[in-house]
């Protein structure tokens, strides 16, 4: 505990330049993301080709993605800008197909509707669009976050399970099992 405490103003800097680190690949990767996965709800024929490729990014390994992003960038390796390129490239390839998506579920009704109001095609982006997708982007974060539930339940149990403390003792599983009349019948 006293090397977090003599330690504490390196682990604060440290904690502050992840975050800042962190937060610029997130926005730069959302940034890039929100016209590409747009430009592939449009562009019907080619939209799976697309989603495909930029998802591809995401199969690369991290260190041949460190080694190559540098010989293109000429920055070095271990630069911010190096490790930004990298995390956004990630980033992109997780969101695009989500943004698609997002576009692909709204309605052709509400569109159709912006257009007859006269909304050109950049204010309809922004005024119509772009706002609607977000709820659909939230819907499917929170089927996500139920299967993260069920995840994190399956995982407690099988904690629980192959904890040595709750196979030991009195009221241990084993002694809940054994003195159960199923064990009993089956002993005799």
């Amino acid at each position: 505990m006293t090397w977090v405490v003599i330690n504490l103003g390196w682990i604060v800097e440290l904690t502050l330049r992840y975050l800042v680190l962190v937060s610029v690949a997130i926005v730069v990767a959302l940034l890039v993301s929100v016209p590409v996965g747009w430009l592939g709800n449009r562009w019907r024929l080619g939209r799976e080709g697309l989603i495909a490729l930029v998802g591809a990014l995401y199969a690369i390994p991290s260190l041949p993605m460190f080694t190559v992003i540098p010989i293109i960038t000429g920055a070095p390796i271990r630069s911010m800008t190096t490790v930004v390129i990298v995390l956004s490239l990630y980033g992109v390839a997780l969101l695009v197909r989500t943004v698609a998506d997002a576009f692909a579920a709204l309605s052709r009704d509400v569109i159709r509707a912006s257009e007859s109001l006269g909304y050109s095609g950049w204010r309809r982006f922004w005024g119509v669009e772009l706002p609607l997708a977000g709820p659909g982007r939230r819907r499917r974060d929170r089927r996500g976050n139920e299967s993260g539930a069920r995840v994190n339940l399956f995982l407690q149990a099988f904690a629980r399970l192959t904890d040595p403390a709750n196979w030991a003792g009195a009221s241990g599983i084993w002694a809940r099992w054994s003195s159960s009349s199923r064990w009993r019948s089956w002993q005799t």
